[in-house]
């Protein structure tokens, strides 16, 4: 089963990046964050990936995702790499019948130690986890 065309179509699985907080501001607009692919058979889970691609050090980011919840669940969101290694001390999700949001801060609280997410490519920001729940 091909999570990108049954539980999800392109189309309706749109990311709204809410927010990309950056130290500096980036005349071209360099960032973008991305939601990977997945496929899977009958109805065994799966995991996608929530990545960014930074010309700037990012302090937070914010995303929001819908899908249709008659052909899949969300079952777990976790921070990944480029979250956990920058030292996140706020990271939230949220789970919904038929999407789910995504928030981080990585310099939350006092003292401000200028902790980000530094610059790169193909970022892990997020692992989310996905179960079918309907044969196409």
């Amino acid at each position: 089963m091909n999570l990108s065309k049954s539980c999800a179509p392109l189309s309706t699985f749109t990311i709204f990046v809410c927010a990309i907080l950056c130290t500096s501001f980036v005349v071209a607009g360099g960032q973008s964050m991305n939601l990977s692919n997945a496929s899977t058979q009958g109805t065994a889970s799966t995991s996608m990936s929530l990545t960014l691609d930074s010309s700037a050090q990012t302090e937070g980011y914010v995303a929001a995702v819908e899908f249709d919840g008659s052909l899949c669940d969300v079952t777990d969101i976790s921070a990944a790499s480029a979250t956990t290694g920058a030292g996140a001390e706020l990271f939230i999700s949220e789970i919904f019948d038929d999407g789910f949001t995504i928030g981080c801060v990585v310099d939350a609280s006092a003292p401000f130690e200028g902790n980000t997410i530094a610059p790169g490519s193909g970022l892990a920001l997020a692992g989310i986890e996905i179960t079918p729940t309907a044969l196409v």
